[in-house]
């Protein structure tokens, strides 16, 4: 491929996400507040988007109300984040699954934190070891791929709590309905953008809106199941590798303890916000 061809393809690719965005922002967000006009004769432009601010709003999970993460209701901003997850979490899985040894039937990966210095921790013949380099990298490896399934699942349980929401099916219909949304993501698939604008890609999920929230409700509780698992090994490697210990002898041996801690921790906090019913705010 030439060069003028790829320039072609990155101005192909930025336009349908810019432009799917457009309607994201359409379907999820309010009409934002006009902050510099002294007049009261302002246009209304309520029509151009649909009811759905009326009908939800985002909570933070671990707080009793909004906070500035979601108080501004940029639903739409938080679902862009939502698919990037969730599609790194089905192209990990299909890799995951695809080198596994077992014969097991489910779709999902069903072990994690098997590599072997994720295995053997610390210890070895009775006595503290000292990781390698390769270690280090092949623990960080499991808890990259441990995260980011967390965080996929997670995800498909914010995308599942909002489209499911009574009323909110309905108000995207009124507003036109998903039609330009998936033809502008089958395009992109059918173009394999992904090369060029893989910063793009999770738009691709878009495609065909029904059969993913399908897959997404009818897998809800197998991925309870995958997601505690994940949790279970990640929650073990976490006291395999001693993460939270003060003795500096084992820290002066093992400093990338202290990393696997830090990027462990991360992956906790990985959580996205509540969907509940909107409320007026004075």
């Amino acid at each position: 491929m030439n060069g003028s061809e790829s320039f072609v393809r990155k101005c192909l690719g930025d336009f349908i996400g810019r432009a799917i965005r457009f309607h994201l922002r359409r379907f999820f967000n309010p009409v934002p507040l006009h902050l510099h006009s002294d007049s009261d004769d302002l246009p209304d432009y309520s029509n151009t988007r649909s009811r759905i601010h009326e009908i939800v709003e985002m909570r933070d999970t671990d707080d009793g109300g909004r906070d500035t993460a979601t108080a501004d209701g940029s639903i739409s901003s938080v679902m862009g984040i939502a698919l990037q997850r969730m599609i790194h979490f089905f192209e990990l899985n299909s890799e995951i699954v695809a080198r596994r040894e077992n014969q097991s039937d489910s779709y999902y990966a069903d072990s994690f934190c098997v590599r072997p210095a994720s295995v053997r921790g610390l210890k070895e013949s009775g006595g503290v070891i000292e990781l390698s380099e390769d270690d280090v990298q092949e623990i960080l490896l499991d808890i990259e791929e441990g995260n980011a399934f967390l965080a996929g699942i997670r995800a498909c349980r914010f995308i599942n709590a909002l489209l499911t929401w009574p009323g909110v099916s309905d108000a995207i219909e009124e507003a036109g309905g998903w039609g330009k949304i998936e033809s502008l993501a089958t395009i992109f698939q059918d173009c394999t953008l992904s090369s060029e604008m893989l910063e793009e890609s999770h738009f691709i999920l878009l495609s065909n809106v029904k059969g993913l929230l399908n897959k997404i409700v009818q897998d809800s509780d197998e991925l309870k199941i995958v997601e505690q698992t994940c949790e279970d090994s990640l929650r073990n490697l976490w006291k395999r590798f001693r993460c939270g210990t003060r003795i500096q002898e084992l820290l002066q041996l093992n400093p990338c303890i202290n990393i696997f801690q830090r990027e462990l921790m991360a992956g906790k906090q990985t959580r996205f916000p509540s969907i509940v019913e909107a409320t007026e705010w004075a």
